[in-house]
């Protein structure tokens, strides 16, 4: 294949990308205005970790591929923190972002909390099954108060 059908192909996957997101979005926001949940709720279940799913997916298949070279958490960790950057740095570029400041508390706290408590569990250079619990148990936590 050559370059310029390389790119048209690649162009043609960020549109469609695009116009399934939009779909996705404004579905999720029918649902939430037809069944009175929250826009936030189905924001933070739905459409999150429906897009993270087959990223953490891809990063978890290929943390097992090295997992002889050790690099097994730089991959999932920095597939996580590369995601959350990019998703607010196009954002930021496209239009500014607005938001309250007990919101920006409120959410960053949240996630700082949760990347030092994934730094203080992998210390010792794992993540315990236990320790893999009490993060999920946060991400749950946090999902409850938000109801």
């Amino acid at each position: 294949m050559s370059f310029d059908m390389e790119f048209l192909a690649l162009l043609a996957g960020l549109v469609g990308l695009w116009l399934g997101t939009e779909a996705t979005i404004q579905g999720a926001v029918a649902i939430a205005a037809r069944l009175r949940i929250s826009e936030f709720i189905i924001g933070a279940v739905v459409l999150s970790i429906g897009s993270d799913l087959p990223e953490l997916t891809i990063a978890v298949d290929a943390a097992v591929a090295n997992l002889k070279s050790g690099q097994a958490s730089d991959i999932v960790v920095g597939s996580a923190l590369a995601q959350i950057s990019f998703v607010l740095g196009i954002t930021g570029l496209t239009s500014p972002l607005v938001l309250p400041r007990k919101i920006v508390y409120q959410h960053g706290a949240m996630l700082l909390g949760s990347l030092v408590l994934l730094g203080l569990f992998g210390l010792d250079g794992q993540v315990s099954r236990i320790e893999a619990i009490s993060l999920i148990t946060v991400y749950a936590i946090y999902l409850i108060r938000r109801l």
